[in-house]
């Protein structure tokens, strides 16, 4: 039986669901560009009554400072955006890369996240999936033993057509733990 720990090693911040990640980044961009327009119009309103007051034009002073924060606050937000969904998208990704070796029928193997990803307890819970599974490949293997020592046991005892039955039985049964070793091995 083989226990493998299957480890994330991404470095690099890239787009693993991009559609997904994509969204997020564009939902958290029109919450910042939506707070830059009140935040703006606050401040356009206040700079326009200190004006008044004050009788000096201090518009030309203020938008251009205004369009670089906005700008600023963009290019923070699409960096912070893609860092966070890299950090809950690729522990999806681990999950379902595993969930489909396990599909495969390889069932050995443990997932972990990295430090900084979100922790998911579906990684446990694959875990504990990936545990029972070839658990039970292992009682299906034991079983099958048991059948054969009993088919054996019959074999012993009787002769002719029934003899050759059982061993066709024993031979079938052979096969099956075969294949349900090969499962564990992997």
């Amino acid at each position: 039986m083989k226990k493998t720990v299957i480890r994330n090693k991404r470095k690099k911040l890239r787009l693993i669901d991009k559609e997904l990640q994509l969204k997020y980044i564009s939902l958290l961009i029109c919450m910042v560009l939506l707070t830059s327009v009140v935040f703006s119009a606050i401040t356009l309103y206040t700079v326009s009554i200190a004006s008044k007051v004050t009788g000096e034009p201090l518009f030309g002073h203020i938008i251009p400072l205004i369009f670089i924060a906005i700008v600023a606050c963009i290019a923070v937000t699409v960096y912070s955006g893609l860092l966070t969904s890299h950090r809950f998208m690729g522990p999806l990704y681990r999950l379902k890369k595993s969930i489909d070796e396990l599909v495969k029928g390889s069932y050995g193997g443990k997932i972990s996240f990295r430090e900084n990803d979100m922790k998911f307890r579906l990684a446990q819970v694959y875990n504990e999936l990936s545990s029972a599974l070839q658990q039970r490949v292992h009682d299906d293997i034991a079983f099958i033993d048991s059948i054969k020592d009993k088919v054996r046991a019959i074999g012993s005892e009787v002769s002719g057509s029934a003899s050759k039955s059982l061993k066709e039985i024993e031979l079938q049964l052979d096969t099956f733990k075969k294949q349900k070793s090969y499962y564990l091995e992997q």
